[in-house]
């Protein structure tokens, strides 16, 4: 068995100390031997060889800097481990490969996974992420329950008398009530298993399989009343604990005349909390239905989360008009002098140069496409940004001049 010489090289970076002040950030993130969680994945594929990263840490976190941590796990102001590890391996002459690659392992937004297969005939992924939103360790309430399905009001608590006066009228008894140091946080493990089969004979079967499960508390708006009727409103943290299974399964043939592809997706969402009920905190005001049990202290606002529900869908496709097509293109007539196979700068097997005309000649680019692998917003999921670089030296030379000044 001939195997890739850097296989045979595993090394070790043992890091005694990391201080990781959220107002040193940049000196931290800028060590090449190893990367402090800041920025979701550290990267150990930047590594030729086989290695480890290993550490201790210290966020500087308290007080106001616990949004540092918001999402990416250091939002504990405890030691913490730094942890990466990056470890592959391939034959030359099988094709045969194994990887295994870790990040950010001694914090809540760790990741690990490998891969097992040959290439060009089989292969297997699975891998296993978290992904921790913390919104904030010292959240202020008046309610009990904190952290359930139900939040009631302590026994004591007199209601609150708001008026059209902000604060409160009664503020001074309000505050006694208030428990402090409140984490709202929610945790997402995301479990991924999948992998393909040449079959032979133009067939291929693909497979994947992903699990979410959330588990902790988010802040929501708890609205009393409606438009027509001075609605009150507080901000409570409710019990957010739901898991997400999705299944994916396709069969594909392809030869030279014909395409078909048959897919089948499933997926299954599971809510243990179908509804969150909480204690109206607010006294009988102006606009509310006297004697109607609205206000404080019988009144209960009550919200519906979402509910279970599954998803099925079944697809088949395919195409027998590709070498018609192909066909038709060869038939096509070829300018004079254009029997070069490959264009003039093309980066063989690698990237095909995009060729601009301008006033400063024929100048070559080559572009790259970019997006963010663990968005956790819409917009950013939906983002993407391509980028174009001079493919040689004299359009590098071109674009040098253009931006001189003068």
């Amino acid at each position: 068995m001939k195997t890739h010489e850097r296989n045979r090289l595993f090394r070790v970076h043992a890091l005694a100390v990391g201080i990781a002040a959220a107002l040193a950030v940049p000196s931290i993130a800028a060590e090449p031997l190893f990367q402090v969680p800041l920025y979701g994945n550290a990267d150990m594929t930047r590594y030729e060889t086989n290695n480890v990263e290993l550490g201790i840490g210290y966020p500087d976190i308290s007080g106001s800097r616990y949004k540092f941590g918001e999402w990416n796990g250091l939002f504990r102001e405890d030691p913490f481990a730094i942890a990466n590890l990056n470890w592959l391996s391939r034959d030359t002459a099988s094709g045969q490969y194994w990887t295994v690659t870790g990040s950010n392992l001694g914090v809540p937004t760790r990741q690990i996974g490998g891969t097992f297969g040959t290439q060009g005939l089989w292969g297997i992924a699975a891998d296993f992420r978290q992904i921790t939103h913390a919104q904030t360790d010292q959240g202020q309430f008046i309610f009990q329950g904190l952290g359930s399905d139900r939040l009631t009001l302590p026994a004591a608590f007199a209601g609150i008398t708001a008026g059209n006066s902000q604060p409160p009228a009664n503020a001074a008894g309000i505050l006694p009530f208030e428990q402090s140091g409140f984490g709202v946080k929610t945790e997402r493990d995301i479990y991924r298993f999948g992998g393909t089969w040449q079959i032979g004979g133009g067939l291929e079967a693909i497979a994947n399989f992903r699990y979410d499960q959330r588990d902790g508390t988010r802040i929501t708006g708890a609205v009393m009343g409606n438009s027509g009727g001075n609605p009150r409103s507080v901000l409570v943290p409710y019990q957010v604990d739901d898991n997400t299974t999705q299944v994916e399964a396709a069969l594909r043939y392809q030869n030279e005349k014909l395409q078909l592809s048959l897919s089948y997706w499933f997926s299954q969402y599971r809510n243990d909390q179908n509804s969150f009920t909480w204690q109206n905190p607010y006294a009988l005001i102006s606009g509310w239905q006297p004697n109607s049990g609205v206000g404080f202290p019988t009144g209960f606002g009550r919200m519906a989360l979402t509910p279970d529900n599954d998803f099925q869908q079944i697809q088949a496709t395919g195409d027998s008009t590709l070498t018609a097509l192909l066909e038709e293109l060869r038939g096509y007539p070829v300018p004079e002098g254009a029997a070069e196979v490959h264009m003039e700068g093309e980066h063989l097997g690698v990237v095909m140069p995009f060729k601009y005309r301008t006033d400063q000649g024929i100048l070559n680019f080559i572009s790259t496409t970019t997006i963010f692998g663990t968005p956790v917003d819409v917009t950013l999921q939906e983002l993407a940004m391509e980028t174009f670089f001079p493919a040689d030296e004299a359009t590098a030379q071109a674009l040098r001049q253009m931006m001189s000044p003068g």
